[in-house]
């Protein structure tokens, strides 16, 4: 009867995905077999709360804020290549690591891949994944005229650290920062079925390029383009799905801009990487 406690084909009990118990919360399990052991009904309740100590989340040498219950938040300046080591967190084998921004090394550390510069990490305990954005200035940082900053995905189809989960949509609050692997060149990876859908019309999957986390600013249009099969350029700058074309299942796809040549002369390059 509850919508936390999951059951396998096992009979094996887990947390619904994207579900959690809450922090300090005590909770009886009651199991009622009245109308007999194959007919049981399981019950899960939460039935009190003690208080808990916060516990410390540090990422590298800074302690992460706390913004809420298994949510923490850092705002650093990073380096390229720089390790980090995360403490604190007792199951970080199980968090989704976003490729665009880290690589787990052999010692559990984190390798930093974006260029050097200001940024925000958002720690998700609810949904195991570090989320990372540009920052300028204490803000989310926007495309400058010389081409330095930020460029943002927004648009339906795509989501991390799970499109099912956390669709970015046409909400530019939600939008995915891409990472600036090396100056003016930025670079967003999607995996098929992970945090990019598979297949669909223009409503399941169409999103594109903005200067901003907001409708100011965005790539209608670029210098040069090079597509895989399965997509198109609108006239409105939005890539869409061609018709009759699906992503393959599991297929890692990068999508690359370049702006070295200013940002009204875009390159764009999308290509399978696996």
């Amino acid at each position: 009867t509850s919508e936390l406690v999951k059951i396998s084909s096992d009979g094996n009990l887990g947390l619904e995905e994207g579900k959690k118990f809450e922090r300090g919360g005590i909770y009886k399990f009651t199991v009622d077999v009245a109308q007999g052991n194959t007919k049981a009904v399981l019950t899960v309740e939460k039935i009190g709360m003690i208080d808990l100590p916060t516990p410390d989340v540090f990422f590298g040498n800074n302690k992460m804020e706390v913004l809420d219950t298994d949510i923490y938040r850092l705002d650093q300046a990073f380096t390229q290549g720089q390790k980090i080591t995360v403490t604190g967190i007792d199951n970080l084998d199980e968090w989704w690591i976003d490729p665009d921004f880290f690589e787990k090394q052999s010692d559990g550390s984190l390798k930093f891949l974006p260029i050097d510069g200001d940024y925000r990490v958002t720690a998700n305990g609810v949904l195991k994944y570090f989320s990372v954005i540009a920052l300028k200035d204490g803000n989310p940082a926007k495309l400058q005229d010389d081409g330095t900053g930020a460029i943002w995905a927004i648009g339906v189809g795509i989501g991390k650290p799970s499109v099912d989960l956390l669709e970015v949509g046409w909400e530019p609050s939600r939008g995915l920062c891409l990472a600036q692997v090396a100056p003016k060149r930025y670079q967003l990876t999607l995996k098929a079925g992970e945090t990019l859908k598979i297949s669909g019309n223009s409503e399941v999957i169409s999103f594109k390029f903005f200067h901003q986390n907001d409708w100011k600013g965005e790539f209608g249009n670029y210098a040069s383009s090079t597509l895989v099969e399965q997509l198109k350029l609108a006239n409105s700058g939005n890539l869409e799905m061609q018709d009759n074309k699906a992503f393959e299942e599991g297929g890692v796809y990068r999508f690359t801009i370049d702006v070295t040549n200013g940002n009204a002369n875009a390159d764009l390059k999308v290509e399978k990487i696996n």
